[in-house]
């Protein structure tokens, strides 16, 4: 009994959802558990396909290469860890006809988070299944992964 106590009081529980505000649109990944979500994964998809960063991934169509929206990026990758009751943004644009573009292209994109307790219970949950699924384990090394994207040369 004292080990199921201790695991629910360090229990994280992470949702993963669409953001909106006026003209703005993103995803954010927020930890409503009552202990520390440690991130293992991240794999966000559009089509299916996994993409390497958020920035290549936002070049949806031709409006949003031309135009370069202001993107606001958190870090969200392996080894970042959501305090309970915190939450960040996967990315979130800020432009109004990006944001209505990716509104448009909502049904085609995805986020997957894997997380784990600071006692190594882990879940998975996801843009499309928002409800946490319990998991033996995350990978350790999973090609697909979401990396933080790098400054261009210059900048």
């Amino acid at each position: 009994m004292a080990s199921r106590s201790i695991s629910a009081q360090t229990w994280p529980y992470v949702t993963v959802g669409w953001r909106y505000d006026t003209d703005e649109i993103g995803i954010s990944v927020a930890n409503d558990g009552l202990g520390p979500a440690i991130i293992r994964d991240v794999i966000l998809t559009i089509d299916r396909n996994p993409q390497h960063d958020i920035v290549s991934a936002l070049k949806l169509s031709e409006l949003v290469r031309a135009k370069g929206p202001v993107v606001s990026i958190d870090a969200l990758a392996r080894g970042v860890v959501i305090r309970a009751g915190h939450s960040v943004n996967a990315f979130l644009v800020h432009d109004p006809a990006a944001a209505r573009e990716i509104l448009n292209a909502r049904p085609r994109i995805d986020l997957q988070v894997c997380y784990c307790s600071i006692l190594g219970h882990c879940w998975t949950s996801s843009v499309l299944n928002p409800i946490p699924s319990d998991i033996s384990s995350c990978l350790d090394n999973d090609s697909n992964g979401l990396v933080l994207p790098q400054p261009e040369p210059g900048s």
